[in-house]
């Protein structure tokens, strides 16, 4: 059972000396929403281990902000769809258009999600920094 801000990962690929691509993989903790099933996920981590490709460790993610992650990619979507949509109807009113209410505001709803899209893109590559460590060595890739 792993420790509280530690999770399993296998490295993919070396980036340079002191960097490392792993691939979490799916903890008890994540629940069952089955996206690792769709895509899995992969971060950079700090590798002052010297994993090797194909090697099994454990992270250290105690920086991992796995709140703010879940806020990101579950809430703040839906926010900006449901945002999007309401103004998408209050300024239907003040607006003479062909299309009805509801296409209206279901395109700023669409518009308002694609923006926090992109928004969350441009921040996450900006802002992108080493959020977990390599701790140990679980199992060596050539045993």
């Amino acid at each position: 059972m792993n420790k509280t801000g530690e999770e399993q990962a296998i490295v993919i690929e070396l980036k340079n000396k002191n960097e490392a691509l792993v691939e979490l993989k799916p903890s008890s903790a994540c629940g069952s929403c089955n996206l690792c099933a769709v895509k899995p996920l992969r971060i950079t981590v700090e590798n002052k281990k010297n994993a090797l490709v194909g090697d099994t460790v454990m992270l250290n993610t105690n920086k991992f902000k796995k709140p703010i992650i879940v806020i990101n990619v579950y809430v703040m979507p839906v926010v900006f769809l449901i945002l999007g949509y309401f103004i998408g109807s209050m300024f239907y009113d003040k607006l003479s258009l062909t299309m009805d209410k509801e296409s209206f505001s279901a395109t700023i709803a669409a518009l308002f999600f694609a923006s926090y899209i992109i928004i969350a893109i441009v921040i996450t590559k900006k802002h992108r920094k080493l959020t977990a460590a390599i701790v140990e060595i679980i199992q060596n890739s050539n045993n």
